[in-house]
């Protein structure tokens, strides 16, 4: 983090899948572990996931951790899925959940930096705040979305400092079902790189 610990991820237990991340101060010292405290009940069981190569479940930017949930259900809607914002601390600070039944929103997360002369796609609009140098944006996958048909995905881009406000939305130019577009994400300073591992 901006603040020199280290985070870790790690599987804790199997059945159901739990993952807890490790926070270490410089040195390797002061271990902190923090979780969602439901996730005993597999309501958020793929808390931390990422993809099934195990990647892309949690992401830092700055000070803070963000963890991907994205079989959470929330408000009885069924794995709409959820990205979880801490310090770093391991104090949660906010919860952004899916709109949609099976969305998965947090499937996958990256972070990119823009700087001062970074030139960005025409599709994704510069920071709203917190501007200049350094300013960063989140890339969140959402393989379940069906705005092209039954699982055919979408990526959402958030301007990390100011995360309440509305993403820009990216689906496939080729969009079809069934195709998970944002199973995997990356992100650059100006480009994002982004999988659909069934298209």
């Amino acid at each position: 983090t901006s603040t020199g610990k280290l985070v870790v991820l790690n599987k804790v237990h199997y059945n159901p899948e739990e993952y807890s991340i490790f926070l270490y101060d410089e040195g390797l010292t002061n271990e902190i572990e923090f979780k969602p405290t439901d996730i005993a009940n597999g309501i958020d069981s793929k808390w931390g996931y990422g993809t099934s190569e195990n990647s892309g479940g949690f992401e830092v930017f700055g000070e803070y951790i963000l963890v991907s949930a994205k079989e959470a259900d929330y408000n009885g809607i069924t794995n709409c899925g959820a990205v979880y914002r801490y310090n770093d601390s391991g104090v949660l600070q906010d919860i952004f959940y899916g709109t949609v039944a099976d969305q998965k929103i947090g499937t996958n997360i990256s972070v990119g930096t823009v700087t001062t002369t970074t030139t960005l796609p025409s599709f994704i609009a510069p920071p709203t705040s917190g501007g200049g140098a350094n300013a960063k944006w989140v890339v969140v996958g959402a393989y379940g979305d069906d705005d092209n048909g039954n699982d055919s995905g979408s990526v959402y881009v958030y301007d990390a400092n100011d995360l309440s406000a509305t993403p820009t939305k990216l689906t496939a130019f080729d969009g079809a079902s069934g195709g998970r577009f944002g199973s995997s994400v990356a992100a650059t300073d100006d480009k994002l790189v982004i999988g659909a591992h069934y298209d």
